[in-house]
């Protein structure tokens, strides 16, 4: 888990820059190039790199069932991590990487990469705070 926080405090360095504005400003087109330039070094040039975020993911959920086979954690623990765990795979999986590489392929008009900068950044928005509270259960996990 301290490793997706880490990539998820990266990415959202540069998301913010497509962060709704107050009363419906447009977000500057060079924030916007700015955030496409990041994603297409990350989610499209930097293969096979660019795949290692997914194993990690696994190896992360490999882990949490690892705790609920070997019971190395009191019984609750994994479960909850798992639940913390799956919605943020799955949005990422169907959603958010998908979002990455068409966004950073820059093939789109300025208001289609703008909706999908956007719509990055609210997943990361919402996925930092679940990833902090699995990070903090396992190291709880780890203290107990």
């Amino acid at each position: 888990a301290g490793y997706l926080m880490g990539v998820l405090w990266f990415d959202l360095m540069h998301d913010v820059l497509a962060k709704p504005r107050a009363g419906g400003q447009q977000i500057p087109e060079k924030d916007i190039e700015t955030v496409q330039r990041y994603y297409r070094r990350v989610a499209v040039e930097a293969h096979p790199m660019n795949k290692l975020i997914a194993v990690v993911m696994a190896a992360t959920l490999a882990g949490i069932v690892g705790e609920i086979y070997f019971k190395t954690a009191p019984a609750w623990i994994p479960y909850v991590s798992l639940l913390l765990l799956v919605p943020p795979l799955i949005c990422a999986g169907v959603r958010t990487f998908p979002n990455a590489i068409r966004l950073g392929s820059g093939r789109d008009d300025l208001a289609t990469r703008t909706r999908l900068a956007s719509a990055i950044y609210a997943d990361h928005s919402i996925i930092v705070y679940i990833i902090v509270s699995l990070l903090g259960l396992q190291v709880y996990a780890a203290s107990v």
